[in-house]
């Protein structure tokens, strides 16, 4: 085996230095490449585990190859970790030979020789090697613990935010996914149920161990560990794919019920609750039903180890016995062969017995390594754009379908201009906002502002000169003043600037706390009209220089309607590019162009009257308008 370290002194130094920082990373070069040489071994036993079907070690890849992102980066910091745990794992098993090799003593050598000061020897050592077992134990699950919880800070934030960049295009998949998957990998890696994986490697220093003391007990003892791995195999082939259906309904069934509880007033007002229950139950049932039928074989199979186990255990002490009585063995080897075969068999029991958290664990970690991790880069931060926006030919099909709801789209805005999105219902015009946004990505072609594509901008850099409010607004939970600000760092001037111009400043003064007032998850404490003004005062917050608004008007009364062409009006004063899409003509009227969208194709597009006498629309100003005139 190769040394762990040059002398005794620098291995001394490496190893108290690792356990008092709880966290075996601290590793030198030369001790980690020796490290992972020594415990490659472990790491494939890990990687068999985590992926039967997998002809290479993903894992090794992981601890062994340079990291290409932020999740094998994470992995691969943490390198000493694993490693230090496969180390202290072995020294842990290595002491788990005190109790059998102390009665091995205790029958052959201090009955026979009455010796009183052999007696407390062995004692002595035996303590000292059992209290040194005790601190290797802990330093072992505090190590596998701090791992996992670096694993999910590091990763949590990632996670979510490309939970967030995926959730317009995931086509109804599970939300933030990724982040549960994460605490499920968290929790096993503290939990007992890991401690298994990095034991049953070392199953052949107990093996050995009985070899060495009889051939027939060491032969007993290995034929019966390959059958206990034979029976892990089985159940892992038996279960594998049940508990991965149940695991997916289960989910499936929890989204449901989010869905139900976001959607309660509409579920509540029309009387949906039995309905919406009874198909929710009808989920739930052919979870558990799937649960149970393969939790029985995991049990059925984990009795069937235990059984197996204990029947080795009399064997072994019977075959003992009777070796012993032809005066092949001693007394105390019977004992300590009887206490060693429990030591190696039970890392695969144990496995055995939790083997639905291993799979769980292990969903969870191909779930992470399938992930889309964003790119580490460094890129270059490009300047305010001014807002001169060019679509190229942009085309656009939903996930899991074949026919584009947006097909060969092309139009350019100057800064300053505004265009008025018009269409009919499923014409395709929410989509193409949110393709001019940078939510979607385009099939085909190409979104650009100020002559650089969206993919070429940070979205920290792009986001705060977009101000958009979506048809399905929805507020965060805080305060308004938080809503309107983005959550970014309060400047209560812009603030209060930006409700201002959407005319909802007299009415969050009117609320209970003004700006500060909490307005509870999704907006639920306010109205539509008053979660509509503040939706439109986060749009206009900052320095924007493109608002895309869709649908501004729906919930808004006669007033709101007057602050809405204001704060178009303000658009226009200040050069910045809009985007309105909207039903209403008194809206359309305060733009520069019109695109008619029909079936995800351009219909018509041009100057405001010309497309309109095209369309042999009537030019009349509303009353809002009127209105807004007539206003001082």
């Amino acid at each position: 085996m190769t040394p762990l370290c040059c002398s005794a002194a620098s291995r001394s130094r490496v190893l108290r230095r690792s356990i008092l920082m709880g966290l075996g990373a601290v590793i030198q070069p030369s001790t980690r490449r020796s490290s992972v040489s020594m415990m490659q071994r472990g790491v494939q036993w890990f990687c068999r585990v985590f992926s039967w079907k997998s002809k290479t070690c993903c894992l090794a890849d992981y601890f062994l190859t340079q990291p290409a992102n932020k999740l094998t980066s994470t992995i691969a910091s943490l390198r000493g970790a694993f490693v230090w745990s496969a180390v202290f794992s072995l020294c842990v098993n290595l002491l788990l030979l005190t109790v059998p090799l102390y009665l091995l003593q205790l029958f052959d050598r201090v009955l026979t020789s009455r010796s009183i000061d052999t007696l407390w020897v062995l004692t002595l050592i035996a303590v000292i090697a059992l209290i040194a077992f005790g601190i290797l134990e802990a330093v072992r699950r505090h190590v596998l613990a701090r791992t996992g919880a670096i694993i999910d800070r590091q990763l949590a934030t990632s996670a979510l935010a490309t939970a967030i960049r995926k959730a317009p295009v995931s086509a109804g998949k599970q939300r933030a996914a990724g982040v549960k998957d994460l605490q499920t990998l968290r929790t096993y890696l503290g939990s007992q149920a890991f401690l298994p994986l990095l034991d049953a490697p070392w199953s052949f220093i107990f093996l050995a161990t009985i070899f060495f003391l009889h051939p027939v007990l060491g032969w007993l003892a290995l034929a019966a560990f390959v059958i206990l791995g034979l029976t892990a195999v089985l159940n892992e082939r038996l279960t594998r794919d049940g508990l991965s259906a149940s695991q997916a309904q289960s989910a499936a069934n929890n989204a449901a019920a989010e869905n139900a509880v976001e959607n309660a007033e509409v579920v509540v007002a029309m009387g949906m609750t039995g309905n919406v229950v009874g198909k929710w139950r009808t989920g739930l049932e052919a979870a558990v039903a799937q649960w149970n039928a393969t939790t029985g074989r995991l049990v059925t199979l984990g009795s069937i180890s235990k059984v197996m186990r204990l029947l080795v255990q009399v064997v072994v002490l019977a075959t003992g016995a009777l070796l012993t009585l032809q005066g092949t063995l001693s007394p105390g080897a019977m004992i300590a062969a009887s206490i060693l075969v429990t030591r190696a068999l039970g890392p695969v029991e144990q496995l055995v017995g939790s083997w639905g958290t291993t799979v769980s664990a292990r969903n969870a970690y191909r779930n992470l390594k399938q992930e889309e991790w964003p790119q580490e880069q460094a890129t270059t931060s490009l300047p305010a754009p001014a807002g001169a926006l060019r679509a190229e030919n942009i085309t656009y099909v939903h996930p899991g379908q074949e026919k584009p709801v947006i097909q060969g789209v092309s139009f350019e805005l100057k800064p300053g201009e505004s265009l008025g999105l018009i269409g009919p219902t499923g014409s395709g015009k929410t989509t193409l906002a949110r393709l001019l946004l940078g939510v979607l990505p385009p099939r085909l072609g190409s979104v650009r502002l100020d002559g650089a594509s969206l993919a070429d901008w940070d979205e920290s850099d792009r986001g705060p000169h977009i101000g958009y409010l979506p048809q399905d607004l929805e507020l965060f939970e805080g305060t308004v003043a938080e809503n309107i600000a983005r959550f970014g760092e309060a400047d209560s001037e812009k603030t209060v600037q930006a409700a201002q111009l959407a005319g909802a400043h007299d009415t969050i003064l009117g609320l209970a706390q003004g700006y500060d007032t909490p307005v509870g998850p999704r907006g639920v404490t306010l109205s539509g009209g008053q979660r509509q003004r503040i939706a439109l005062a986060r749009a206009l917050y900052g320095d924007v220089r493109l608002v895309v608004l869709d649908e501004p008007n729906a919930n808004q009364d006669r007033a709101g309607e007057v602050a809405l062409l204001r704060a178009l009006q303000w658009l226009k004063q200040k050069g910045i590019t809009s985007i309105v899409i909207a039903h209403r003509p008194a809206i359309i009227q305060y733009v520069d162009k019109i695109l008619v969208l029909r079936d995800g194709k351009v219909a018509g597009l041009g100057p405001r009257e010309q497309v309109l006498t095209e369309l042999g629309a009537a030019t009349e100003q509303p009353a809002p308008a009127q209105a807004l005139e007539a206003t001082p």
